[in-house]
């Protein structure tokens, strides 16, 4: 996946290449905890290489912690325009079934990199995935399973009985939908509905795990002694064959309080799959609930070293550090209902600071909670979360930002006032609106934009900006004109200029101005292939909105 066959690694701190060869051996016996602590200490001997990066881009992937992964690949990214990087994005995004920006870095892939070592595989990916009546079923089907799956967690279950019984009628032979509906008929109060769903999906299916582990849930909560025993019986006879499978079992375990079994099946997970944090948090919880506190400690420790925002890990050490230890603790990604309580109110007190105060109390317990914010399932709370980011305005703060822009769990609304943010602080950075669905950096995305067909407008601006580059103009100054381009698509007002030639040759004069390079307006009009007049036209209109964002940035300073 990556070429760890490289001769450059002896070029950067040696400190740093010594460390590198350690992960790679640990990543290569899929030890990706052990793994990522190690690959942090590199880069903080070199934070700008690009080997590290991807490595703990690809650990956070086969961890499934998709959101770390991306953060990373992005950073390998902004500092060169690598292939890894591309295909490690897309298939993040794939894992988490957003299949249509996955095929889109695929395509980028393929576009800038028709050779490369992962350019066969994105082939296949993209044209299983595009112009496939099956796929396109699929996925429907997964966006209104997850619909479904919504309602059930906000306690709408007669919508989600509806919805699942539509799908159930335009997929019978779907047990996942069957499934599912068997839970929202549960939850709404119609448990023999329920109950009778199950057992028609064993008589297909016997040991389907979903199914059976529903129904031990159903007559765990209906406290039917004597049909649970007998459910229990069967689930010590059921073998996992997937993660998912093998999460559920794990989890119906934990709500049923059988905390023995959990650790014996997160046992059994790790011998299959590699030791992630899902399953650490289930055993750290099952570790404490049975008494052994020291271990759960050390478990929710190590869950901090590979992720240092983890604000759940955070409070529950602190919890069982404290006199007020929790009585139990809940399984994966869950928190006591007083202890969101408390987060929420210190995110608000956060936000209500001046932003002085804000950056002078600043410490890393605001930024867990902070970070807990952006992750939290509110929409308004990962709003303020963002926005007390921004007022920080740090280097660390913004790197989280745009971070953000690449989460597969944030919408495209929350991305936007992500953006905002970033303008807001006059990041060093600027950022081009939405290009296919994704928003890049302009550091990305000139090199993104070149021979990526969907991008259209943008990438046409950049073709014109480069087939008329001057012997005297250099790649700092292009860098300069795609910035005010840019800027431009940021505000919305690119299709203001009709003409790309002509705007192309308007920014170029302005550039010229600014750094006092001498320019024959005629030449440039013709090497533009356009007019004085509209040239004029335009130079006048680009003028007037550059001197306005200067005043605006005034402002917010």
């Amino acid at each position: 996946m990556i070429d760890r066959n490289k001769n450059n690694i002896v070029e950067f701190d040696v400190g740093a290449g010594k460390l590198l060869n350690i992960a790679y051996k640990k990543i290569d016996k899929s030890e990706y905890l052990n793994a990522v602590p190690i690959l942090k200490k590199a880069l903080k001997e070199d934070p700008q290489n690009v080997d590290v990066l991807l490595e703990l881009s690809l650990a956070y992937s086969r961890m499934d912690m998709v959101d770390k992964s991306n953060e990373y690949a992005y950073r390998a990214l902004s500092v060169e325009h690598n292939e890894t990087s591309l295909y490690l994005i897309g298939n993040n995004f794939l894992k988490m079934h957003n299949y249509d920006k996955g095929v889109s870095y695929f395509k980028r892939l393929l576009s800038m990199y028709p050779d490369g070592k992962h350019a066969e595989y994105a082939e296949f990916i993209v044209s299983r995935l595009e112009d496939n009546e099956e796929t396109d079923r699929e996925k429907k089907l997964l966006r209104l399973t997850k619909k479904g799956r919504e309602f059930i967690e906000i306690g709408q279950y007669k919508k989600a009985v509806r919805l699942f019984s539509l799908l159930s009628f335009y997929a019978p032979n779907e047990t996942s939908i069957k499934n599912n509906l068997s839970m929202a008929y549960f939850y709404d109060g119609k448990p023999e509905k329920a109950i009778k769903l199950c057992k028609e999906i064993f008589m297909k299916k016997r040991y389907d795990v979903f199914a059976n582990c529903n129904l031990a849930l159903f007559y765990y909560r209906q406290k039917n002694k004597y049909e649970l025993h007998r459910q229990k019986e069967k689930l010590l006879r059921i073998k996992p064959a997937t993660q998912d499978e093998f999460i559920k079992l794990i989890s119906t375990y934990c709500d049923m309080k059988c905390h023995d079994e959990v650790i014996r099946i997160v046992k059994q997970a790790v011998m299959n799959y590699s030791y992630d944090l899902t399953y650490m948090f289930f055993l750290a919880a099952a570790n404490y609930n049975l008494g052994n506190v020291n271990k759960s400690l050390s478990l929710f420790h190590d869950i901090l070293k590979v992720d240092e925002d983890n604000y759940i890990a955070y409070y529950y050490i602190k919890a069982i550090n404290s006199l007020m230890k929790p009585k139990s603790i809940d399984y994966y990604n869950q928190l006591p209902i007083v202890a969101v309580i408390d987060c929420v109110k210190r995110l608000r007190a956060l936000a209500e600071m001046p932003c002085e105060e804000l950056r002078a109390k600043w410490n890393e317990e605001s930024q867990m909670v902070v970070m807990w914010g952006t992750k939290y399932k509110d929409d308004l709370i990962k709003k303020i979360s963002f926005s007390i980011l921004s007022s920080v305005g740090n280097e660390e703060c913004e790197r989280k930002l745009r971070s953000a822009l690449f989460s597969v769990s944030l919408t495209d609304e929350i991305k936007k006032d992500v953006l905002a943010s970033l303008r807001f602080m006059n990041a060093e950075q600027p950022y081009a609106a939405y290009f296919s669905g994704d928003i890049l950096d302009v550091k990305v995305s000139v090199a993104t934009i070149e021979n990526t067909k969907e991008l259209k407008r943008p990438q046409k601006a950049i073709e014109v900006f480069k087939e008329s580059e001057p012997e005297d103009f250099n790649n700092d100054l292009l860098k300069e004109c795609i910035d005010i381009y840019v800027m431009l698509l940021n505000k919305g007002m690119d299709g203001s200029f009709r003409s790309i030639n002509a705007l192309c040759a308007a920014i170029e004069i302005s550039v010229r101005e600014l750094h006092n390079i001498s320019y024959v307006k005629t030449e440039l009009v013709k090497r533009y292939k356009t007019t004085v007049q509209t040239v004029e036209k335009y130079a006048s209109l680009l003028k007037s909105i550059i001197e306005e964002n200067k005043k605006e940035n005034m402002k917010e300073i």
